[in-house]
């Protein structure tokens, strides 16, 4: 390593072997400049990288606030230019008697926002959190202009936030924000001029942040903001696929106010929509029809649609809701689109497979190759998987999901997806269990599970004693586990104030 330096400039944090890698990183620390890592300790400080510019945390992992504060609250977090949060759950402090009966995780104090982001003391470029409680905001004099940043990603409380955020950011060119629908605003929105180019928006009413959920959507409010980058914008993204409103559905299918907004972005190169609709559609013909004149086929926008999801193809989003009857149930503004070009779903990182759904060898052969990001699976029933015996020989040595880590099983017996589990994900580390039956010691399922699974969620189980009752090294290797039931956690809280991790 000391005889080829110019190859540390990055450096993916190792998990293990921590007093060993103190000493290498005492040599060779000032040398990186771009570090990944994949978990949190107090024994590397960014003090080891006097020299560290970027610095993701990427994990599907739990991490601790008091070791994500304590590197956002480092002297050296001022001097990087990237800072990113990528998959990660949040579990709390150790000393923290604070339980969440609605979530496993919890949000750092709104305080890292003001403190470190919005402030002219850092040099970051880039911040992107996708810690999953949102970041509310409010006019202040203690917020400081950053005229560094040029791209955020973040969960904040409100639409109304997004306008409070920019307007200290005067140079930020990509904005990607999940939020609560404006459906919530008093007054007007603050106006900006800055050129943004990028602007990502995902809607959700259940944003952890206190309050009740919106029951309405202020489609005037979305325009009129959308509109202050109009000039600017040549990338627009809307997801509304985690609501399901009349309102939305009027305003996208309206023949005139849709068009209108996005035709007053005459820098506008992509488009991306997502949506569910309110209800199933008997004829989708009549809807897609919508979108084959001469407007959408000069800009190159195709649409598609399955079950009552309605978006835009090719599809770039990361998660593909209720997988129906497989490709053959999608529907297109332009057929060929589907038949043509294998590479329409390579942005889906994770899928729903529903009861109603029966899987055949052509099918599985199909995902393989569309869906070559794919690392979560969530089976929703027991009844997903439906090969014959003669296919499934075929299938054990020829297909296999390498990048699938994580599976969830929604209800049923884990041990009816057996083949699924180990003729298909050789890499499966994380399982999700929520009221599923655990397979018995003397299933086949059981060794694999003790071999591959390292973290594992148990949700709306009422007792651990089920799991102790079949073996004592049973998901012996599990490095992580979460365990979530409200009212034996509730008890328990109270009886001993405190939860061990």
């Amino acid at each position: 390593m000391l005889q080829n330096q110019h190859y540390m400039q990055h450096l993916e944090l190792p998990n293990k072997n921590f007093d060993t890698w103190k000493n290498i990183l005492s040599v060779i620390g000032c040398l990186i400049e771009s570090l990944n890592a994949n978990t949190f300790d107090s024994s590397f400080p960014l003090t080891y990288f006097p020299n560290l510019k970027s610095f993701t945390f990427s994990s599907s992992s739990f991490c601790l606030i008091d070791h994500l504060e304590l590197i956002i609250k480092s002297k050296h977090f001022q001097q990087l230019h990237s800072f990113k949060i990528v998959g990660c759950g949040i579990l709390f402090p150790r000393d923290s008697s604070y339980i969440s009966y609605s979530s496993y995780f919890k949000q750092p104090r709104n305080e890292y926002m003001r403190e470190n982001v919005l402030t002219h003391q850092n040099t970051l470029k880039i911040f992107h959190s996708s810690l999953i409680t949102g970041v509310s905001l409010y006019p202040s004099p203690i917020y400081q202009t950053n005229a560094n940043l040029h791209s955020l990603k973040l969960v904040l409380a409100h639409f109304s936030d997004i306008f409070i955020l920019i307007s200290y950011t005067p140079n930020l060119e990509y904005l990607n924000v999940h939020c609560k629908p404006p459906g919530s605003t008093i007054g007007t929105l603050i106006k900006t001029n800055i050129r943004l180019k990028s602007l990502y928006l995902k809607f959700s009413r259940q944003i952890q942040f206190g309050g009740n959920a919106n029951t309405s959507f202020y489609i005037d409010d979305l325009i009129g903001g959308i509109n202050q980058f109009s000039s600017s914008l040549t990338c627009l993204s809307l997801s509304f696929v985690d609501l399901s409103m009349p309102t939305i559905d009027n305003f996208l299918f309206d023949r005139i106010l849709f068009r209108q907004l996005l035709q007053s972005m005459n820098e506008l190169k992509q488009f991306h929509l997502y949506v569910k609709l309110t209800q199933l559609l008997d004829n989708k013909e009549i809807l897609l029809s919508r979108f084959r004149d001469q407007f959408w086929v000069d800009h190159n926008w195709s649409f598609g649609t399955h079950g009552k999801y309605f978006y835009t193809l090719p599809f770039h989003f990361d998660h593909l809701h209720e997988f129906y009857g497989g490709f053959d149930a999608f529907q297109s503004t332009h057929s060929n689109i589907l038949l043509n070009n294998d590479r329409i779903w390579s942005h889906v990182k994770s899928i729903d497979l529903p009861l109603t759904s029966k899987y055949d060898l052509n099918l599985l052969k199909q995902m393989n190759r569309k869906m070559p990001k794919l690392t979560f699976i969530n089976f929703n029933s027991t009844d997903n998987i439906s090969v014959k015996k003669s296919e499934d020989v075929c299938m054990k040595n020829h297909i296999t999901f390498d990048k699938v880590t994580t599976i969830q099983c929604m209800n049923g017996s884990l041990e009816d997806e057996k083949e699924w589990l180990i003729h298909r994900l050789p890499n499966l580390k994380h399982l999700i269990l929520y009221s599923t039956k655990l397979p018995s010691m003397a299933s086949e399922l059981t060794p694999i599970l003790n071999q591959r699974i390292k973290k594992l969620v148990l949700t709306n189980y009422f007792s651990l004693e089920p799991l102790t009752e079949i073996s004592y090294f049973y998901f012996s290797n599990v490095e992580q586990s979460c365990y979530k039931s409200s009212n034996y956690l509730r008890q328990y809280v109270n009886k001993t104030g405190k939860i061990d991790y």
